[in-house]
C-alpha cells in the first residue's frame, strides 16, 4: 500500500511514502505511482490547501481518470483530517460515490 500525506501545513506523525503540499503535487505523485503499478493507496488528507484549489481536486481528478478508463483496479482508503466541516462532507460525498474509495478513521 502506497501512503500519501496531503496537507499544505501539517507534518505527519506517522511514516508516509510521500508528503504532498499542493493538489497538483498529490495528483502527480498518484499518477506516477499508478504508472509504476501501484493500485492500493492510503491517502491522509486535508481539504483546505492554502490555494484557490482545494484538496478535493485530488479525489475528483482520480474519479475522472477512472470514468475515462485511464485508471482501473484501484483500492483507495482515505482519512480526512480537515477541520473544515463543509469541505470534509464534500470529500465524503465523493468517496461514497465511488466503490473503489472508502473512508477510514
Amino acid at each position: 500500500m502506497y501512503r500519501i500525506y496531503i496537507d499544505d501545513e501539517r507534518t505527519p506523525v506517522e511514516k508516509y511514502d510521500i508528503i504532498c503540499r499542493t493538489p497538483d503535487e498529490a495528483i502527480k505523485a498518484f499518477r506516477k505511482r499508478y504508472k509504476a503499478g501501484g493500485r492500493h493507496y492510503f491517502l491522509e488528507m486535508d481539504y483546505d490547501s492554502g490555494q484557490p484549489e482545494t484538496f478535493d481536486k485530488v479525489l475528483t481528478t482520480i474519479e475522472s481518470y477512472v470514468h475515462l478508463g485511464k485508471m482501473r483496479d484501484l483500492d483507495i482508503d482515505v482519512h480526512i483530517h480537515s477541520g473544515n466541516s463543509v469541505g470534509r462532507e464534500k470529500m465524503r460525498s465523493i468517496i461514497r460515490a465511488n466503490s473503489y474509495m472508502s473512508e477510514v478513521w
